[in-house]
């Protein structure tokens, strides 16, 4: 609920000093969960103008997207839905690549919300590149 602003205070998100500015907000694992409560939140607010729903399975992404957008049916704003693993670093290149394609625009809000999945030992959880999927 709270934010840290540029000037290091904390804001809540319903707080008038939560500005996101320009108005793109990008969400990983916004599909469901804290995710997509937090791309409700990010939707209401008056100056957002586009919300980036990253996901990995594109159909729940979809259907979270359609759900937001009748949340919000009278609000005049984009939901974006790409596909990206944040466990897979070829994936997150390639969302990078399609980002400029699709979106074109700064992120002015940034949520890393995307999960991954632990194992019992550190070969269940290391990647080829040599990054985890859990932190």
């Amino acid at each position: 609920r709270t934010c840290c602003l540029p000037d290091s205070r904390y804001a809540r998100m319903d707080d008038p000093a939560f500005d996101v500015g320009g108005g793109v907000a990008l969400i990983t694992g916004a599909n469901q969960g804290l995710g997509f409560e937090l791309a409700k939140r990010i939707a209401h607010m008056p100056r957002v103008f586009k919300v980036v729903l990253a996901c990995r399975n594109e159909q729940r992404a979809n259907e979270a997207r359609e759900k937001l957008q009748g949340l919000f049916a009278d609000k005049s704003f984009e939901v974006v839905v790409m596909l990206v693993d944040t466990e897979d670093t070829t994936s997150c290149r390639d969302f990078g690549a399609k980002w400029t394609a699709t979106v074109n625009a700064p992120v002015d809000l940034f949520l890393m919300n995307a999960g991954g999945m632990g194992g019992r030992d550190a070969s269940d959880i290391m990647q080829p590149s040599g990054s985890t999927r859990i932190f």
